[in-house]
């Protein structure tokens, strides 16, 4: 019989910041959690797995793989428990392993997932069919994906026939701020979004950059040509800090996002996509073709005269 593994708790807490992970180190250091909780623990996830494989196997014979995903789901399933009970509080987490049964965790967390993994799928089948996540293909890709996702098996299905396993942690996360960044699209002016959905389509990162350029001069539009984009480049080369511009952008930022958004992570991940964006502007800001680029590659490729005159404006002392 094959023997199996339970998935190195110091690689979860390195690789995923597994609540789980941390609690059961803390408390096994500072005898925290009834004795043997740790035996106990992996004798759960060994029959947890045990089940799954035999559930879904399609011979005589128990897969590896239906073994492994068994232990991952059993482990993420009691990982969704805790966060979803005690958040980020360690203390809180330790007596509820102290006190809950491993069971009740694993059926409330597998409840929690089927739920997270439901949202998924049926939002995203609604949010597919808006015209303004054509703006964003790297949005419209991630939605189309999450339609055919099947919450009673953990798995997304896959064009060619393939299926891919979902995480109701990492995945569910990726969905909330993809949504977030959606409804951050769909708050722009509707004349803005009927320009955008009329020109080529774009990255979420590339519309940022934008968008950031366009308030920087004080465009109203985002009918952005090689001249206005040189024009804005000044605004991203702080001497020491922001300029007056950019603290008002920041600003006007924080306010809308606080009247667009109810939930705060909703706002932490618009509001960071906006400062990596800005961040990524000043980098590039003392190249003039770099930072023509990072704005709009469409101009450079469409007039190789202009990409010419720029770096032959980088080359002059």
């Amino acid at each position: 019989m094959t023997t199996l593994h339970l998935p190195d708790l110091n690689a979860l807490k390195r690789d995923q910041q597994s609540l789980l992970a941390r609690a059961i180190s803390i408390g096994a250091e500072f005898e925290r959690l009834p004795p043997r909780f740790e035996e106990t623990f992996e004798t759960f996830l060994r029959a947890q797995a045990l089940v799954y494989a035999q559930r879904h196997r399609t011979g005589i014979a128990l897969g590896r793989d239906g073994m492994r995903l068994g232990l991952v789901q059993a482990y993420a399933c009691v990982e969704l428990h805790l966060q979803n009970q005690v958040d980020d509080d360690m203390n809180a987490a330790l007596h509820e392993l102290s006190n809950s049964t491993l069971s009740t965790m694993h059926q409330q967390g597998y409840a929690l997932a089927f739920e997270r993994f439901h949202t998924m799928q049926q939002e995203s089948a609604l949010l597919s069919q808006s015209k303004d996540l054509a703006i964003c293909v790297d949005l419209q890709e991630k939605f189309e994906r999450w339609c055919n996702l099947v919450p009673e098996t953990w798995v997304l299905r896959l064009s060619d026939g393939r299926s891919e396993s979902v995480d109701p942690i990492h995945d569910y996360r990726m969905f909330v701020q993809t949504r977030a960044r959606l409804r951050f699209i769909r708050s722009f002016p509707m004349a803005v979004r009927q320009q955008l959905r009329e020109a080529r389509t774009t990255t979420y990162a590339a519309l940022l950059h934008q968008v950031i350029v366009a308030f920087a001069i004080g465009l109203d539009h985002l009918d952005l040509d090689r001249a206005s984009i040189e024009a804005s480049r000044r605004e991203f080369q702080p001497p020491s800090g922001p300029t007056d511009r950019r603290k008002e952008l920041q600003n006007q930022i924080t306010a809308h996002l606080h009247e667009l958004f109810q939930d705060q992570e909703d706002r932490v991940t618009v509001h960071q996509d906006v400062n990596d964006a800005l961040a990524c502007l000043e980098q590039a800001s003392p190249d003039a073709t770099t930072f023509l680029l990072t704005v709009s590659e469409d101009l450079v490729a469409d007039d190789p005269v202009a990409a010419a005159q720029a770096a032959a404006e980088d080359r002059q002392p």
